[in-house]
């Protein structure tokens, strides 16, 4: 907690609460406003999903292998 008090801390947490719903109702309104359009153009990646998705996973393990290696120095503990 911060120094503030817990009734600061409620009033971040009511604040934050309030702004990231407000972004997700009208990110969900502008989707469903656009007449499928959206869900049409996601649905072309659909079949690919596999390839990508793994492909993703791929970059994301190389990163962090790279990241304990390199700069965690992971290797100092093998030599």
């Amino acid at each position: 907690m911060s120094a503030g008090g817990i009734k600061e801390d409620f009033i971040v947490f009511l604040t934050y609460a309030l702004g990231m719903g407000s972004v997700m109702i009208a990110i969900s309104l502008a989707i469903s406003a656009s007449n499928q359009t959206f869900v049409k153009w996601l649905a072309k990646f659909v079949p690919n999903m596999n390839l990508i998705s793994s492909i993703v996973l791929i970059l994301a393990g190389s990163c962090l292998i790279y990241y304990n290696m390199v700069v965690g120095k992971l290797l100092v503990w093998c030599i």
